[in-house]
């Protein structure tokens, strides 16, 4: 008997569970703390990182690497019709950003014969003390600019860094599912559209033919 079966039998409606994209999963630590952090010192930082990771993903080509031993050795070179000085600019900010922040590793866990390791940031010093072993959830310890550079380190790596996004509507951060997606939830995107010209431009031409057919005497 499936669940929808059951369901009906028990005279309850099937419990539809919103699917879940592994950008999501992937991002959620990341997208809590820009949300909750905007005055935060670091919070611009972290932004800029963000902006400047995604900017290089979509100029590098990932057919050609540059051999310059000095500053972008391994790095892969812009595609034709960007700019190599851009390209050398944004590479040496993100370098600078990241050299800024102090971490270290942790191993946290071990199942199925493998460990679980985590970067800490060395600016707090709750690590240092046996007690945060007892913090079970990741979003009480991601507090500082440092944990959420790990974060965007982490997300870039997964390959989810172009969908770490800003809604257009209400400018919360959210990890988007689809390449399409630019609003954090169809709340936004139905406010966004309803605030459009065309929209209001439609619903003044329905209301119109709206009360014209009301006024008419076979019409109650």
């Amino acid at each position: 008997m499936d669940i929808q079966t059951t369901a009906l039998l028990r005279n309850k409606t099937p419990k539809t569970r919103s699917r879940r994209y592994a950008s999501q999963i992937d991002s959620y630590r990341l997208t809590g703390w820009l949300n909750s952090c905007q005055k935060q010192n670091g919070y611009n930082g972290v932004v800029r990182l963000i902006q400047d990771i995604k900017r290089l993903t979509k100029m590098i080509d990932p057919d050609c690497i540059s051999a310059d031993g000095q500053w972008h050795c391994g790095l892969n070179l812009p595609r034709r019709g960007y700019s190599l000085r851009e390209w050398s600019a944004i590479f040496k900010r993100i370098c600078k950003e990241l050299k800024r922040h102090k971490v270290f590793p942790q191993l946290t866990t071990f199942r199925d014969g493998l460990w679980f390791a985590q970067w800490c940031s060395n600016s707090r010093l709750e690590w240092l003390s046996p007690k945060w072993a007892e913090c079970r959830e990741w979003t009480d310890r991601t507090r500082t600019d440092t944990d959420a550079v790990v974060e965007v380190v982490k997300v870039a790596t997964n390959g989810f860094i172009d969908k770490i996004r800003e809604c257009r509507r209400c400018n919360r951060w959210f990890g988007a599912g689809l390449k399409s997606q630019v609003f954090c939830s169809l709340d936004c995107q139905r406010k966004h559209y309803w605030s459009s010209s065309s929209w209001k431009a439609h619903r003044r031409s329905y209301m119109r033919r709206y009360r014209k057919i009301k006024s008419l005497p076979n019409v109650k």
